[in-house]
Order: structure tokens, then sequence, then C-alpha cells
């Protein structure tokens, strides 16, 4: 009985480890896909970030000197 069991582990050991192999490979695999998708989503959020902080500047910096000439003589005291 014994040696019909390691009969048959010693024939298919090799199938296993090889099965075994390829499950990790996969595993590690979809670990990288998914930092390398994480990393690709986190540039992307910071262009987003910096086009829009440039929008808003050039918003805020778009005609302030007549903005500011608008209220010279408005009768503001300092």
């Amino acid at each position: 009985m014994i040696s019909l069991i390691s009969g048959l582990l010693g024939n298919f050991m090799p199938f296993l480890l090889g099965f075994g192999v390829l499950i990790a490979g996969w595993f590690v695999n979809n670990r990288v896909q998914q930092k390398k998708g994480r990393t690709k989503e986190r540039q992307k959020a910071k262009e987003f970030d910096h086009e829009n902080a440039n929008e808003i500047r050039e918003r805020v910096s778009r005609d302030r000197d007549q903005l500011v000439r608008d209220l010279d003589d408005a009768g503001w005291r300092d």
C-alpha cells in the first residue's frame, strides 16, 4: 500500500510541483499588475490635479488689475 502511494506520488510529483509553480507565478503576476495599475492611476490623478491648479491660477490672475481699478474709487476707506 505504501509503495503504491509512494509510486503514484513519485510519478505525479513533478506535475504537482509544476502546477504549484504556475499558481504561484499567477499570483505574483497579479500583484505586479495591480501595483502598476495603482501607480498609473496615481500619476493620472496628479496630472489632473496639476492641470486643475493651473486653470485655477489662470482664472484668479485673469483681469485682476481691472477688478482692482473698478474698486479704486468706490468710496471705501483704508
